[in-house]
């Protein structure tokens, strides 16, 4: 009987607290103020402004100018035309040949080029170790309880 009244309990409290919190709600930044405050606007933003949208695919309804009637002019009509231009003044560099390149440089080299072989072939047998007795215990860990670091 005590879960069915804990239940009750925390049914009661739950409709008690939506009863309250949304008998009066309040407005946020996002809901509708009240007409009676004026409402403020930002002031204007000095500098660049730019607004982006969609551009409409027939333009305002504007018409494309028609072209213009073109014709090939034959080579006598041409050259009429060329004559009358006025003759370009000769520079002395108006001509010249063409500037080959004469070609890419190696890279730079970086270091002494070491003509041995690598690795190095063995020229005789490792070193023996001098034993003299049986192997003794240099160092060893502290005796009893070590605290821990902290």
């Amino acid at each position: 009987m005590s879960v069915l009244r804990s239940r009750a309990l925390v049914l009661v409290v739950f409709t008690v607290f939506t009863a309250v919190a949304c008998r009066n709600p309040k407005q946020g930044p996002l809901g509708m103020s009240d007409p009676s405050t004026p409402t403020v606007t930002p002031p204007p933003s000095v500098g660049l402004e730019l607004r982006l949208s969609n551009a409409d695919a027939d333009r305002g309804g504007a018409t494309r100018p028609p072209l213009a009637a073109a014709t090939v002019l034959d080579t006598a009509t041409t050259d009429a035309v060329l004559a009358r231009l006025p003759k370009l003044p000769a520079s002395p560099g108006d001509e010249q040949d063409f500037a080959l390149r004469e070609g890419s440089k190696p890279p730079p080299k970086t270091g002494a080029t070491v003509l041995a072989s690598f690795p190095p072939k063995p020229t005789a047998a490792a070193p023996k170790p001098k034993v003299e007795g049986a192997p003794t215990v240099l160092r060893h860990a502290p005796d009893g309880e070590v605290p821990i670091v902290p």
